[in-house]
């Protein structure tokens, strides 16, 4: 329950930022973050999912934006009890914080990618998600 007030914070954070002027590349993130909680409410994980990454992949402003909405849909489809969208959701933003340099928030989000493919039965995916935890923090 924490978890889900967490996201609607930073949902609420969102949108005051993006009411109170930023530039224009924030502003189209921004605005993808926007149509990716509006997806998420209606139940459209994949296009939540694809938005996020969109951002993550995006300008340096706006990196953590996305990776923070990645980490956010994860949660909030962990809650709903759709493990494999949410490790999907989770190992995405682990491969990003990978990318920018952050190895114990990768490892950290990698190792809740393992247990929500863990929950949905897919052992392979699982093994994968914790080998990569590990090589992110040196310890392979």
């Amino acid at each position: 329950m924490q978890e889900l007030r967490q996201a609607r914070r930073w949902l609420r954070e969102v949108d005051a930022a993006r009411d109170g002027g930023v530039p224009a590349a924030l502003d189209q993130a921004y605005e993808a973050l926007a149509r990716a909680r509006v997806a998420l409410a209606e139940g459209d994980a994949a296009v939540a999912q694809r938005l996020a990454g969109q951002v993550a992949g995006s300008c340096p402003e706006a990196r953590m934006l996305g990776v923070g909405a990645q980490l956010v849909i994860g949660q909030a489809l962990r809650l709903q009890k759709r493990p494999r969208e949410a490790a999907r959701s989770l190992q995405a933003a682990a491969e990003h914080l990978t990318e920018m340099g952050a190895p114990s928030r990768a490892a950290q989000a990698f190792a809740a990618a393992a247990l929500e493919w863990e929950r949905c039965g897919d052992q392979t995916a699982a093994a994968a998600a914790d080998q990569r935890a590990l090589e992110v923090i040196g310890a392979d």
